[in-house]
């Protein structure tokens, strides 16, 4: 099987992706927060969204802000252990389609301000 590829449930094998300095501080900030660890329960994602939409309270409308990268969390159950990828102490799991990877070939997740959840893929 290719590294590109996704599994029936969507996650990418280990290695398909990488992190830069400040994505792997971002989750490991929101590891930290949902109480995900090294061997913890809880597993952080990045995954990747075709379409994304937010609302700023309850009675605002839904802004669409298009495609995109967003933290997750997963039980560890959740995620196959040949998707569970490791760097800098962070143990994390990526969904994100083959067609998206393909159009980006650096396969770097980075921090990215101007994006809505501050992720974007290289």
């Amino acid at each position: 099987m290719t590294i590109l590829a996704t599994d029936e449930n969507g996650f990418n094998h280990a290695g398909a992706v990488r992190l830069s300095d400040d994505a792997l501080g971002m989750a490991l900030e929101f590891a930290a927060s949902i109480g995900a660890g090294p061997q913890g329960r809880r597993l952080v994602s990045f995954d990747w969204s075709r379409t994304q939409s937010f609302r700023k309270s309850r009675d605002a409308e839904w802004q669409d802000i298009g495609p995109g990268l967003a933290l997750v969390g997963y039980e560890r159950s959740e995620v196959p252990p040949y998707a569970v990828h490791r760097q800098g102490g962070l143990a994390f799991a990526a969904k994100i389609p083959t067609d998206v990877l393909a159009d980006h070939p650096e396969r770097l997740i980075v921090r990215d301000d101007q994006q809505a959840f501050q992720l974007a893929l290289t």
